[in-house]
């Protein structure tokens, strides 16, 4: 059976109308799973309006990974043999389990899978796609890989190295192999690292080349202070990412490359964050770092090593006036 984990954190409004399309499956035989995340909100309406689902309630918001894990692990012990992990602020198509489910039976070779995401609010309007990560040939991270429309029969796939943690589907053989979400991450950045773990397994990531989530896209993070959070957890996070996972196989950036690279990406949210003058954003993203220097990952905390926070001031703010200084000599040669 497969089953599908919806998290629920203080979204009541996305979490019922996301169900509501899944009332309207034409596969009927699936597991719901609704977790919600420790909400401030009172969540049991849900329950109430949606009987014939699963509601589980954590005492303590863990996040995108430790609230989805506590899905995978009740769906793991009842069975199931895949696990679809969906956003609650999304909406799907009347056949989205059974075209899920139609793409894990005809494509063994593929551990995870993953449709295309469009918008909700524009709905032909393709939000992600394929992913590919840390290539050489790439000046980034993650690049966006441009897949074309196909709906055949059975559906079919094309291979990428991760697949949007909005929508995303895995083998029970996968976490049975590689464990869990690592909860180090909290929230971004977790399905890369799920989906490269796989892969160092021998396990390959697709994508189902059609059409079966509307994302609302943004419900996360909607106010300037959640934006700040998604800037720290960015900054932290991707410093993780490449800790664990760059400088691995072939087509992957090497270790130096890939810290490289780091810098140049942090510098630029740093100085973005100052230009449009929001402050507070810069000083987010710089503890992010500092946190991941110090080792200090899952939920944010407000503890933070002073020093470490310091040095990375003081690096930021010399890279950013010797910038400075290079722009107004190249001006005055002009």
């Amino acid at each position: 059976m497969l089953a599908v984990v919806i998290l629920n954190y203080n979204g009541l409004e996305y979490t019922t109308k996301c169900l509501f399309s899944l009332s309207k499956q034409t596969q009927k035989d699936f597991l719901t799973i609704v977790v919600d995340n420790a909400s401030s909100q009172d969540p049991s309406e849900i329950p109430k309006k949606y009987r014939d689902i699963i509601f589980l309630r954590r005492d303590i918001n863990g996040g995108y990974a430790g609230g989805n894990n506590t899905g995978i692990n009740y769906a793991l012990e009842k069975g199931c043999e895949s696990v679809v992990l969906l956003n609650n602020d999304t909406l799907v198509a009347e056949n989205f389990v059974e075209r899920i489910q139609m793409a894990l039976d005809a494509h063994r070779d593929f551990g995870i899978l993953g449709p295309m995401i469009y918008s909700m609010k524009e709905p032909d309007k393709i939000l992600t796609e394929g992913v590919l990560f840390n290539r050489p040939e790439y000046n980034g991270f993650f690049e966006v890989q441009n897949l074309a429309v196909k709906i055949s029969e059975p559906p079919n796939i094309e291979k990428t190295d991760i697949v949007n943690g909005c929508c995303l589907a895995a083998r029970k053989e996968i976490f049975d192999s590689i464990g869990l979400i690592d909860e180090q991450f909290f929230i971004i950045c977790e399905e890369s690292d799920f989906c490269i773990r796989a892969a160092e397994h021998g396990f390959k990531c697709g994508i189902i080349t059609e059409s079966l989530v509307w994302h609302k896209q943004g419900a996360t993070f909607t106010s300037g202070y959640d934006y700040d959070l998604k800037s720290y957890y960015n900054a932290r996070n991707l410093w993780l990412l490449l800790n664990k996972r760059s400088g691995r196989g072939s087509l992957s950036k090497g270790r130096f490359a890939s810290r490289l690279q780091y810098l140049r990406t942090i510098y630029y949210m740093c100085c973005t964050g100052l230009e449009n003058g929001v402050e507070n954003t810069t000083i987010a993203v710089i503890d992010g770092v500092a946190d991941a220097l110090s080792g200090k990952f899952g939920r944010i905390s407000k503890k933070r090593n002073i020093v470490v926070k310091f040095l990375v001031q003081i690096g930021f703010k010399f890279i950013y006036r010797v910038s400075i200084i290079l722009k107004n000599f190249k001006r005055q040669l002009k």
